[in-house]
């Protein structure tokens, strides 16, 4: 899928080696549901999977 226009990925996950000044630097990421979570909060139930610690 390619980006349209100026779209970005806001990110605050600064230990991300794809975090630069507020946004995620890939031009699309996996978002994938946490295993054994049923709480309803996006924040419990949500991981994003493009995730790579930055060394």
């Amino acid at each position: 899928m390619e980006q349209q226009g100026n779209q970005f990925i806001k990110c605050s996950i600064n230990s991300c080696q794809y975090y630069g000044d507020g946004a995620c630097t890939l031009e699309s990421i996996q978002v994938s549901p946490v295993s054994n979570m049923t709480t309803g909060l996006p924040e419990d139930e949500t991981m994003c999977y493009s995730y790579v610690k930055k060394e």
